[in-house]
């Protein structure tokens, strides 16, 4: 089954509060919009705390902060 992902505007706009470098949010929009989608229940987690939802953890490292954790 194909699966395809969508944010929300007010998700956009948090995500790009963020100021992150171009780079991680190349990384970041690929994540929700080629990996999250091929199989959305081996990558999504329910939590209840601070809202009772799915969430969608990965990490990556900035080559241009590599400090930054």
């Amino acid at each position: 089954m194909a699966w395809k992902t969508s944010l929300r505007l007010h998700a956009s706009r948090q995500i790009a509060s963020w100021n992150l470098s171009d780079f991680v949010w190349t990384d970041v929009l690929m994540h929700l919009h080629q990996v999250l989608p091929q199989a959305p229940s081996a990558h999504l987690r329910r939590v209840r705390q601070p809202f009772d939802g799915m969430v969608y953890e990965f990490s990556l490292i900035d080559p241009e902060d590599r400090m930054t954790t």
